[in-house]
């Protein structure tokens, strides 16, 4: 397998090919049902956002979630609801800082919430301050979270959203801009402390220490359940799997399989100028031939 800029594509026959397994028609329908593995929506491109939640409860977040469900042409088009928020601390820019003449500043972070609304995983993508990170890190953590629903069934999301901190307080909000940090240099002029790093970025690519394939049902495919799946994720300083997501156009089924698979990869620590990083990185899987 051969990683460029951070992405990852399945070797010929071999690394992202999917492992079958026999699996009958009735356990099928059953692997159908939600949850699963999240599904990726970017900010600037195709968005869902939640309705019915009180705005200062729950910011129209930028969402990544999975829908496990039957055919959409067999039944009328669901409701999906996003996952909620309620903010029980919040940040403050610590005294210090206040001190030395600091105004404001925003971090920006991933999050994962389960179906059942407890936080799971979490990410720093980018920081205007590298001590901002910390009072917003332990603030998350306290927060509260009501989980998504898709047709009332309670679904994982992933949420990225950016706190933004002044003297008069916080206001969390959704992330409008693929890149926080492009945003600051451009608008405000000021560089940022700390960002993730971008695939083309870091020292060597990176190299699969771990692979694991999805287990492809037989019956999945006998029933034309294929195609091309791309799980979106990040890698830490450790080479960890981190909040691993896919493409909104993948079928249900084959999306849980692929997101839980790649949970157990391992790769090399990535490394930029010498030092650990996270990255963000992708990685495509073929079901049942060639991808749609």
């Amino acid at each position: 397998m051969k990683g460029r800029g951070g992405r990852f594509e399945p070797a010929p026959g071999g690394a992202g090919r999917s492992a079958s397994h026999r699996l009958s028609p009735a356990s099928l329908r059953g692997a159908l049902a939600p949850p699963g593995g999240p599904r990726l929506e970017k900010c600037g491109a195709r968005e869902y956002i939640g309705r019915g939640i009180p705005p200062v409860m729950n910011p129209k977040f930028c969402l990544v979630f999975l829908i496990m469900g039957l055919s959409a042409a067999a039944v009328p088009p669901p409701v999906f609801e996003s996952a909620g928020v309620v903010v029980t601390v919040e940040p403050q820019i610590p005294a210090r800082l206040r001190m030395e003449g600091l105004r404001d500043g925003r971090v920006t972070f991933a999050v994962d919430v389960d179906a059942e609304g407890k936080l799971t995983d979490w990410l720093v993508l980018e920081a205007s301050h590298a001590d901002l990170i910390a009072p917003c890190s332990e603030a998350i953590q306290r927060w509260r979270f009501s989980p998504a629903r898709y047709d009332g069934a309670r679904v994982p999301v992933r949420v990225k959203f950016t706190v933004n901190l002044s003297m008069t307080g916080a206001v969390i909000s959704r992330t409008v801009v693929d890149t926080v940090g492009d945003f600051f240099e451009r608008v405000a002029g000021r560089p940022l402390d700390y960002r993730i790093s971008r695939g083309n970025e870091i020292d060597r690519p990176l190299e699969a220490l771990n692979r694991v394939s999805p287990a492809y049902a037989s019956e999945a495919q006998r029933q034309g359940v294929a195609g091309r799946v791309t799980v979106f994720f990040f890698v830490d300083e450790r080479g960890q799997v981190r909040l691993p997501a896919v493409s909104a156009e993948t079928h249900p089924y084959l999306s849980g399989i692929a997101v839980r698979a790649m949970r157990e990869w391992k790769f090399t620590p990535p490394t930029r100028e010498g030092r650990p990083v996270t990255v963000e990185a992708s990685q495509a899987f073929v079901f049942g031939g060639e991808g749609k």
